[in-house]
């Protein structure tokens, strides 16, 4: 686990007498240190206050930007921080990273205000970070109490409006100011997070003051309108300045209009799409401009052949007031056969209502922005049987995901290379699942997406059975992936390449995937339990630790002996004779047996 750190205005934040601590401590002469506290803390500033300068005052903390000394007695306070890091990893706190088994751990990386820190990937080390660090402004962690977690976005806010209080603004300043400053701040947050009511509240009552008490942060205060009338949604000022009615869908757009209402206009085509009628004594409604029969194109009718009467007609005149039902005549008499069957499928209340215009998209006849937006997205994504959405929950890597996506839209150059050429056969056939290319017909990317989604090959993996479709996507994909590797070495960097050595790799690959997928809820201790280390051997004894590397045409071969304690006695490596990564590995197995045989530690 890695962590960057980036400190918030790290000069301006180091206090002085922190500063002269840590120079008496690392042992400098206090000459030395009244000189450097001398050029530090003779500073002094002078701010404009309505045009005049105000009188000079001395803070208590921060570094002058520039100064040739300030980076030195940044890297003392930077010095501080890694010697409390140290003392942790002393305590067994943290861990750290090791480059190689047996290396010595590191912590962290510091340059300028930058900090990266390393850990152990489990949550006993995560509780170590800081409960205050943030995220692209946001908490990193949540505590029991959210209001006390979302506390900064008042803090914000209070601070931006304790220094606008001072200001001389008219009405249209402190509009301004609200909505374009005030009301941003917590814009990101109330995107991402369910912000606790009491927060909110305590962010429209600190807005709310400096609207109607610029100049007071305390007290009581005159309200001469009430807050819920002065914020009204935006909509129902259009409403009232456009008088917006029902028939506004068939309505021409208006030219002289604010910008606001241009792009309510450009939403117009889109609303359309599920604005329809809902008929109940039909008096509202126009038979030829306004939406009302769903099943119809447009939800409009159409006249039959011989009708061609341009006048206007209510959706009442087909309607028998008495008995409320279609007046079948009428029908016959104005519209063909497809749209009699539609406007006969349309129930007629049997008391009288009033027409309502509903959104037919949604069973309840509810109007949403999310069902807008899906509906404006139907005819970009076509997905029948699932499939996408089979493809987003695969249980596997995101970079895997990424890949089988560029697969299924064909953007990827290979065609149906994948499965077809004979390396690609060599590869499928190479592991120890087995997988005959011939096995599965592929004629299109979309199969590939298809095999990946519902697998029906045999598998001789032993794991449950109730894995066994998410641990063949697993093989399926990441043998995929190495063949499209694999081509992209070949084809741009000209590499050879061992297939033995491509097979042993993709094996492991897929089996660090399918051990991550079938323990994806034990605990760190656990895991750190049934973790395979390293074992010292009895006193007195040596271990031999073997192990084999095979690059593209060489094959290495090495046994390293510890003691008791763990230190490295002696080490040998040799080449091997073969390119098969189990031959090798039993050759390294009995290179340690005969070497132990021998008995050469003894003469080390």
């Amino acid at each position: 686990m890695a962590l960057k750190l980036d400190l918030q205005k790290a000069y301006d934040r180091l206090n002085w007498n922190f500063l002269q601590t840590v120079l008496n401590n690392f042992g400098f002469h206090d000459t030395f240190v009244n000189w450097v506290m001398q050029c530090v803390t003779t500073v002094s500033f002078s701010v404009l206050i309505n045009g005049g300068k105000s009188k000079h005052f001395t803070p208590t903390r921060e570094l002058r930007q520039g100064d040739p000394l300030s980076p030195y007695l940044f890297i003392l306070f930077q010095e501080v921080l890694s010697k409390i890091i140290d003392r942790e990893h002393a305590a067994g706190k943290i861990m750290g990273v090791a480059m190689n088994r047996g290396g010595t751990d590191f912590t962290h990386v510091m340059f300028a205000d930058d900090i990266m820190l390393f850990a152990k990937a489990s949550n006993r080390e995560m509780k170590k970070v800081p409960d205050n660090a943030n995220y692209l402004g946001a908490p990193l962690f949540s505590s029991r109490s959210r209001s006390k977690d979302f506390k900064y976005l008042q803090d914000k806010l209070e601070a931006r409006l304790k220094g606008w209080r001072s200001k001389c603004l008219s009405w249209a300043g402190h509009c301004t100011l609200i909505k374009t400053v005030a009301q941003a701040i917590p814009t990101y947050t109330f995107s991402t997070f369910d912000v606790p009511n009491v927060i909110c509240d305590k962010l429209d009552a600190a807005t709310r003051r400096f609207w109607w008490n610029p100049k007071k942060e305390n007290g009581r205060f005159l309200a001469w309108k009430s807050w819920d009338h002065l914020f009204s949604p935006c909509m129902e000022a259009l409403r009232s300045k456009y008088k917006v009615t029902d028939t506004w869908l068939r309505e021409e757009p208006r030219k002289y209009v604010s910008h606001t209402w241009k792009a309510m206009e450009r939403l117009k085509h889109l609303i359309t799409k599920g604005a329809c009628f809902l008929v109940s004594d039909g008096s509202l409604i126009d038979v030829w401009k306004d939406p009302w029969i769903p099943w119809l194109s447009n939800f409009l009718p159409k006249p039959n052949a011989s009708y061609n009467d341009p006048t206007p007609m209510k959706v009442s005149c087909l309607i028998d007031s008495t008995f409320r039902c279609w007046i079948d005549t009428k029908l016959s008499d104005i519209f063909d056969e497809e749209t009699i069957m539609a406007i006969k499928k349309i129930p007629i209340p049997a008391s009288q209502a009033t027409d309502k215009l509903v959104w037919i998209l949604d069973s309840k006849g509810n109007f949403s922005v999310k069902l807008v937006f899906n509906t404006n997205q139907q005819p970009l994504v076509e997905d029948d049987d699932g499939l996408w959405k089979k493809l987003w929950k695969l249980k596997i890597h995101e970079r895997y995901r990424v890949l089988v996506w560029r697969i299924a839209t064909g953007i990827l150059p290979t065609r149906l290379n994948l499965t077809s050429k004979m390396v690609a056969r060599a590869i499928w056939f190479g592991t120890s699942w087995a997988v005959h290319a011939n096995h599965f017909t592929v004629n299109s990317n979309l199969d590939i997406i298809k095999l990946l989604c519902d697998p029906s090959l045999p598998t001789n993996t032993a794991v449950p059975s109730r894995d066994i479709i998410d641990q063949t996507t697993i093989q399926f994909v990441t043998t995929l992936n190495c063949i499209w590797n694999l081509r992209n070495h070949v084809v741009h960097k000209d590499h050879n390449f061992n297939i033995l050595v491509v097979i042993k790799n993709l094996e492991i690959r897929i089996m660090e995937h399918i051990q991550a997928l079938v323990e994806p809820n034990f605990s760190d201790e656990t895991k750190e339990n049934n973790s395979t280390v390293w074992q010292a051997p009895q006193p007195g004894s040596i271990k031999l630790n073997v192990d084999a590397s095979i690059l593209s045409d060489k094959a290495f071969i090495a046994v390293i002996a510890r003691d008791s304690g763990g230190s490295l006695v002696k080490a040998w490596t040799k080449q091997a004779v073969t390119l098969d990564p189990a031959m090798a590995e039993a050759a390294a197995i009995n290179w340690s047996l005969e070497l132990a045989w021998l008995k050469v530690l003894s003469t080390f």
